[in-house]
Order: C-alpha cells, then structure tokens, then sequence
C-alpha cells in the first residue's frame, strides 16, 4: 500500500469506527423517533408536547418514591395534577385555575379522605374529617378554627365485641310432629 493510499484508507477507517462507537462511548442526550415500542421505560421526567411544541403532559418524580402528572392548558400553564401532595405522603387530584392559584382538591388528610375548594381569599369549603369529626364545614383566613356547616358527625373507632356463640335449639330433643 503505497503512501498515497494510507492517507485515503486508514482517515476513512478510523471515521467510520468512531461512527460506530459514538453512541457506545458517549450515550446520546437526544433522541427523536415517530414510534417507540417497549416493554419498560424507566425516566425521571417525560414531557409530552403539542404540534407546536408546547408542553402539554408533564410526568415525573417529586420526592424519592412519589410520582406526579402535571396537565398543562394551550399556555402551558399547569391546569390539573395528579399524584403525591408535597410531602409525598398522601394521593392528590387537584384543579388550577389559569393563574395556578388551586381550586378543587380531593386529597388524602389524617387518614381520611377531603374535597375542598378554595377562593382567591383563601376562604375553604372542605367536606371530610376534620380530627374526629366530620363533616361539610368552611374555613376562613381570619378564623382559626373551622366553622362546620352541617351538624359535625364525631366518629369514635372502637375495637368490635364479639358475640356469643348462639345456644343450640331446644326443639332439637323433641319429637317430630306428624
């Protein structure tokens, strides 16, 4: 192989291995594709997008072990979430207003569960338990405790008694009658 050669074949060679390796040896950061068939997906984040190119599902993890889905409106403004409220302790569905203030909620609280709505004053309808009683009641900024709307139900758990076993009949040693 003349000298000529070499400077053809071996620049040719060495570019279509680093071709070959690009994705073994630096994994790559972006990845486009029409369909995508899988058994598993494990991400940190996913982000569907629109036509446009504006987020319009937001899936991701929040704390270690909680999950969250984020619903974005036309100005991806986050408009609906489901998950793990902050803590990620407890199950959340919540709607947000256009501005992100929240309006409705059904969250898990004190091992119950509550509905609520609020006003851009703060001011709360909650219906569910509130410590040991339940009920429909308001809340307001000002107040610091909850003024219940409806007649506050106290629920007390008890441990259940059990009953005694049930005496044999008596018409069991009597005759047949015919």
């Amino acid at each position: 192989m003349t000298t000529r050669e070499r400077w053809i074949v071996y620049p040719i060679l060495f570019m279509t291995l680093g071709i070959a390796m690009r994705d073994k040896v630096v994994p790559p950061s972006h990845f486009v594709a029409q369909e995508i068939h899988c058994g598993q997906l494990d991400a940190q984040m996913m982000t569907v997008v629109g036509p446009r190119g504006k987020d319009r599902l937001r899936m991701g993890a929040v704390r270690p072990g909680a999950g969250r889905i984020e619903v974005c409106n036309r100005q991806e403004d986050v408009v609906a979430v489901v998950g793990a409220d902050t803590l990620g302790r407890s199950g959340l569905v919540q709607t947000l207003g256009a501005d992100g203030f929240p309006q409705t909620q059904l969250a898990s609280f004190q091992g119950a569960g509550v509905v609520s709505t609020v006003d851009q004053d703060l001011n709360q309808a909650i219906m569910g338990r509130w410590g040991p009683r339940f009920g429909v009641l308001a809340m307001f900024p000002k107040v610091e405790s909850p003024v219940f709307l409806s007649r506050p139900l106290h629920i007390e758990m008890q441990p259940q008694q059990q009953k005694p076993p049930a005496e044999p009949h008596s018409d069991a040693n009597k005759p047949p009658v015919l």
